[in-house]
């Protein structure tokens, strides 16, 4: 008997050595009656913003990570209506979608009332792993029409077409992405222009009452964000001298 008092440890050694989580420490100190509650709730407080910003650091992390690996896309189709080159959603899937797993990132896409005639709200939650996300959205317009104008599909295809369009739009301007085309030597990067151009080009659009499939078309561009940056300033001048004069572009 002797001998096994002396190998035992006491239970309450052992729970010392034992790494208790802040979680616990809080039940505990919660059970307690003489524990001050608004400071029980300040100590919560303090942990959970300190979790989220552990987590916005892992995301901006990732993220970054992610931008460095995505590489310029190879636009893989032709629009022979505007006789230009395009990458297709697969295209930048097969790039863009491997990486961000790596790196423990994903997106969801969904909709939301919009309030502008003729425009979808789309929007898509870039999720990280640790628990941090962050949300983008754009009104897509609806794609019922073909380039004349005329309309060509049913509300469910326009729907499927539009929302197509628009995460592959969303995707791409959330990685910053170029595309280019690929001349089977390495063609070099033929960079389109950024969110805030698309922003200011639409602007200047709806200013003057231009319709936007129709100035693309003017442009030999699929859509305004396949715009080459080196034909956004002298769009931007059409549209501002059709601004001054009042008249067509």
């Amino acid at each position: 008997m002797a001998d096994t008092a002396i190998i035992e440890a006491p239970q309450s050694e052992v729970a010392i050595h034992e790494e208790v989580s802040p979680l616990v420490l809080i039940a505990q100190a919660a059970r307690d009656p003489q524990v001050d509650t608004e400071k029980m709730r300040a100590i919560i407080d303090m942990k959970r913003e300190e979790e989220d910003r552990d987590a916005k650091r892992a995301f901006n992390r990732a993220f970054v990570a992610a931008k460095k690996e995505i590489k310029p896309i190879v636009r893989n189709k032709r629009n022979d209506q505007t006789s230009s080159n395009y990458a297709d959603a697969m295209a930048v899937a097969d790039v863009v979608d491997p990486i961000i797993e790596k790196h423990g990132l994903a997106l969801t896409y969904g909709t939301e009332p919009c309030d502008r005639e003729g425009y979808y709200r789309m929007v898509c939650d870039l999720l990280h792993e640790d628990g941090h996300e962050k949300r983008y959205e754009a009104d897509i317009p609806i794609d019922k029409a073909g380039i004349k104008g005329t309309v060509n599909k049913t509300p469910t295809h326009a729907f499927g077409s539009s929302m197509t369009y628009g995460k592959r739009y969303i995707k791409m301007m959330i990685f910053d992405i170029a595309t280019k085309d690929d001349d089977g030597n390495g063609a070099s990067e033929e960079p389109t222009i950024d969110e805030n151009q698309l922003q200011k080009l639409r602007g200047q659009l709806q200013a003057t009452e231009t319709d936007e499939a129709l100035f693309c078309k003017f442009c030999k561009i699929p859509t305004l964000e396949d715009m080459p940056l080196s034909k956004y300033e002298p769009a931007m001048t059409r549209l501002q001298n059709k601004a001054k004069a009042g008249a067509p572009a």
